[in-house]
């Protein structure tokens, strides 16, 4: 929903072109379509940043589906001098040990439900980096029942229903990272 879409109670605002990393986003090199670098988050690192968001006081957040674990994997792999290969290396191993870290200044979400599109030789998925303060949560409706129990000697039982709804308030405090997935 923060991203847009059908639902119902939606209305879907498009981000900005300065809130998207390009799938071919890369620090140096030929534009060709890519997964998840340590440059693409050093980009959204830098977008905050000139957008003036405080990226030392804001709660950083960035959700990537498994692949895009696997894509950093590979960068380690393939570049086991670069700093920042030893900075991704570091979060890895700390993320299997279940030890919490930050991978640079990021807390991760590693989800299944983020969006790709294009077909599957090209898909790309829609990573996103926000700060805590980007999204509001509010409810939309709420329920609560109170029942008494005859057959547990007229002991309440307490039951609360709610629907609630997110919305992108801040549009600089979010920025999309695309990254392909294609064999």
């Amino acid at each position: 929903a923060a991203l847009g879409g059908a639902d119902p109670y939606n209305t879907s605002i498009a981000l900005p072109a300065t809130s998207e990393i390009a799938v071919n986003y890369a620090l140096t090199g030929a534009a060709t379509n890519i997964g998840l670098t340590p440059y693409k988050i050093l980009e959204a690192v830098k977008r905050f940043e000139a957008a003036e968001v405080d990226t030392e006081q804001e709660e950083l957040y960035l959700a990537i589906s498994p692949r895009q674990k696997l894509d950093l994997v590979t960068f380690v792999a393939t570049a086991p001098n670069d700093i920042w290969a030893k900075i991704v290396g570091q979060w890895l191993m700390d993320s299997q040990t279940g030890k919490p870290t930050k991978l640079m200044g990021f807390n991760t979400i590693i989800s299944n439900r983020l969006f790709t599109t294009g077909p599957a030789s090209t898909d790309v998925r829609s990573c996103v980096a926000f700060t805590k303060s980007a999204f509001k949560v509010s409810p939309i409706s709420q329920r609560l029942e109170i029942d008494k129990l005859p057959t547990k000697r007229h002991a309440l039982q307490i039951m609360s229903y709610a629907a609630f709804g997110a919305v992108r308030v801040k549009d600089e405090k979010v920025q999309v990272i695309y990254c392909d997935e294609s064999p």
